[in-house]
């Protein structure tokens, strides 16, 4: 079982769920998740068929964050099913090594239950076993609700991409935001 394996707090709404690393036998079950999650929201930069297309690929990805050593990814399950994702995907270049990009995404029906602190908390703990300096994300203008439970994790505003993604048929401005860890 995965170091992040936690049942997070008793009399909380999160009682019931179970934070941990993907094994490859998830695969179908993250495909169907990665799907819904990116259908049902516009605050997502992916599209449904910019993640996996099928099984195998979504087995691939689960495979390339076990054998990366500076990317986690970690999912929050209920009831055998997932709800929430964090990722951190670390530099590849050497002088970016200590720096990783996060991604975060939990279902419209399990935001606002303290999911996303949680995921975030959790990844925060692995980047520090793993010797990172700085996380970095961009959220979209429009994610108010994201934008401040990024800010209340001590991520700062960095800068705005100006107009960098089309959603729906206007374009919308990413907010760059950072936080240091050492």
């Amino acid at each position: 079982m995965s170091r992040f394996c936690a049942l997070y707090g008793e009399n909380n709404r999160l009682d019931k769920i179970l934070f941990r690393e993907p094994r490859i036998e998830d695969a179908d079950v993250l495909l169907d998740f990665g799907n819904q999650l990116l259908t049902e929201s516009d605050n997502y930069i992916r599209a449904p068929d910019e993640r996996a297309n099928d099984v195998a690929q979504m087995a691939a990805i689960i495979r390339s964050f076990q054998q990366t050593p500076n990317h986690v990814m970690l999912h929050a399950w209920e009831r055998g099913v997932p709800v929430g994702e964090a990722v951190l995907i670390g530099g590849h270049l050497h002088k970016c090594r200590l720096t990783a990009t996060v991604g975060l995404g939990i279902l419209n029906s399990h935001q606002r239950m303290g999911l996303g602190t949680k995921l975030l908390v959790l990844l925060e703990e692995r980047a520090r076993e793993l010797g990172l300096h700085r996380l970095e994300l961009t959220v979209l203008h429009t994610n108010p609700a994201a934008r401040r439970l990024y800010g209340r994790m001590g991520y700062r505003r960095e800068g705005v991409k100006l107009q960098s993604v089309l959603q729906g048929h206007r374009y919308v401005d990413e907010i760059m935001m950072a936080k240091l860890l050492t």
